[in-house]
């Protein structure tokens, strides 16, 4: 039976060498000076040899294809809005020279906040200069197409915001009427 138990210290110490977590591992004595004097390689596969050893590093995450993301999102906005047309309420504007048909609806903003701000995909659109940091915190991305609509921005944006939802991007809609 192994009497000798490892330190804080030393693990970490092994850790910062190997890569290992050994917490969980009962090495004796010898074993862990024998790991301290051997080249970083050999202390690998000393650690590798004990029971229970754990690969402590992490795999790379793959690399997120931020500008499909995107482009799926903006895809689903455009069929969103496409299959709502039928629904968008038409506004009619009384004032001097007499009531116009605004068939668009009402006139506003929309878009789509991010937040965090921060990550993998808020970087890609500040790298392709898409939106800018939102007021109230997080990052916005504006829908710039459909006139003035904000019927048919909004209706764009939720259905953005529920793709990048889908794909972990914590994502909500900001909009207002002009």
């Amino acid at each position: 039976m192994n009497a000798y138990k490892m330190t804080p210290r030393q693990s970490f110490a092994i850790f910062c060498k190997t890569g290992f977590d050994v917490r969980a591992c009962n090495p004796s004595l010898e074993d862990i000076n024998r790991v301290f004097a051997a080249t970083p390689t050999m202390a690998r596969e000393t650690v590798e040899q004990w029971a229970g050893a754990v690969l402590k590093r992490r795999e790379a995450k793959p690399k997120v294809d931020c500008g499909a993301i995107f482009a799926e999102a903006n895809e689903a906005g455009r069929k969103a809005v496409q299959s709502a047309a039928a629904t968008i309420k038409p506004m009619t504007v009384i004032g001097e020279g007499g009531p116009w048909h605004v068939p668009d609806g009402v006139c506003g903003f929309a878009g789509v906040v991010i937040r965090p701000a921060r990550g993998a995909f808020v970087t890609w659109l500040r790298d392709n200069r898409m939106g800018f940091s939102n007021y109230g915190g997080g990052y916005y991305v504006p829908i710039h197409d459909y006139n003035q609509s904000m019927q048919k921005k909004e209706i764009h944006a939720y259905a953005m915001a529920e793709v990048l939802t889908r794909h972990g991007i914590k994502a909500s809609v900001n909009s207002r009427m002009d």
